[in-house]
This record gives C-alpha cells, sequence and structure tokens, in this order.
C-alpha cells in the first residue's frame, strides 16, 4: 500500500520528538564478510520487530571508503529488504553504517472534519544502525502522532490513545529482537516505550 497524504491538526512534524537506542548483541568483524552478515541480521531483525509501526522506503548502505549504496522503494513494491540484504551479502567492503528512511503505519487525518484512518505516511523518520565496537541502532521519529501532546501545548489525545498502543508493541518488539533499549531522548514525557501523558 502506498503512503498517503496527511493533514497535520492536533500533531505537527518535530525533529527528533522520538529517539530511541538499543544495543544490538554480537557484533564481532573479524572479516568483512562477517560484518556485512551481522548488518543484514539487524537490518532483518528490526523491521521483523518494527514491521506494525515502520517500513523502509530508502536504505543507505555506508562503507568506510564511503563507496556508499542508495536502494529506493518502487511504487507497488511490498518491502525492499530482500533486495537490500542481496546488495549487502554482494558488497566486499565492511558497512560502518545503515541508514533508513522509515514510512510510518499510524492513525492519521487525511481530510479536515475526516475520521482518524490508519494509513502509511511518509514524514521524516528513520532507523540506523551502526557497527564496531559501540555497535547500536537508532529508531527516529520526527513527529508528534505518538504523543499525548504537541510541542505548542495543543492536546493530541485522541491520535494519543490509537497511536501510542503501535508504537508500545512495535518497541517492545523491536527489543526482544535486537537487545535492550539503553538510551532515550525527545520531547517531554518520553519513555522506554512511547510517551506517557
Amino acid at each position: 500500500m502506498e503512503p498517503v497524504e496527511p493533514i497535520e491538526d492536533t500533531w505537527t512534524s518535530k525533529k527528533y520528538a522520538g529517539c530511541w537506542s538499543v544495543k544490538p548483541a554480537g557484533f564481532e568483524a573479524p572479516s568483512s564478510e562477517a560484518a556485512n552478515r551481522w548488518f543484514a541480521a539487524q537490518l532483518r531483525g528490526s523491521f521483523d520487530g518494527l514491521s506494525h509501526l515502520a517500513r523502509p522506503w530508502r536504505v543507505e548502505l555506508r562503507t568506510s571508503s564511503g563507496a556508499d549504496t542508495t536502494i529506493e522503494r518502487r511504487e507497488g513494491e511490498a518491502s525492499i529488504l530482500d533486495r537490500v540484504e542481496a546488495e549487502i551479502a554482494r558488497l566486499t567492503e565492511p558497512l560502518h553504517s545503515i541508514d533508513c528512511a522509515l514510512d510510518v503505519s499510524a492513525y492519521v487525518r487525511i481530510a479536515p472534519g475526516a475520521a482518524p484512518i490508519r494509513a502509511w505516511i511518509r514524514r521524516a523518520s528513520e532507523l540506523t544502525i551502526w557497527g564496531g565496537p559501540n555497535a547500536s541502532a537508532s529508531l527516529t521519529l520526527d513527529h508528534t502522532l505518538f504523543c499525548p501532546r504537541s510541542p505548542d501545548g495543543d492536546d493530541n489525545a485522541e491520535f494519543y490513545a490509537l497511536n501510542a498502543p503501535i508504537l508500545e508493541s512495535a518497541l517492545r518488539a523491536w527489543e526482544r529482537r535486537i537487545g535492550p533499549i539503553r538510551e532515550v531522548e525527545g520531547l517531554e514525557g518520553i519513555g522506554r516505550y512511547g510517551f506517557s501523558i
């Protein structure tokens, strides 16, 4: 399903509204092949855990030498993960990081006064995976769809009630797949599994 264009009413775009970081287990890089297999496993595990919340529409594979590769979702394509994994397997250099621009599945309104519908939307949100001795993965949402209020104090209770359980479920599933959530940053009320009122 293609993303819809929502209207922002009681929610808004907000840079770094929420960011959750996990510490994946098991990074060892004795070879390029082993490091890249680890990245592929973290990528697949992340999107298995986040599947009801997020999907990648653009993935940038970054190597230490700067020989980066970008893969974008094609119209009508359900997932780009198979193509991304094939590209990772083809690489002869170790990956440094993977940056994924996300579509997010949430309740939104697509016309003034319309009832909220759950749909994929394309708003600035991303998943980043880093390798090396400080290997980590971060999910960043740059909007307040999952917050009880906007940064200006607008009441967002309607969307919060609908969307908060989606975020919490996804963060818990991601944590089970990849590793514990270690760091949380964002707007007031942010916590390990979302936002509180």
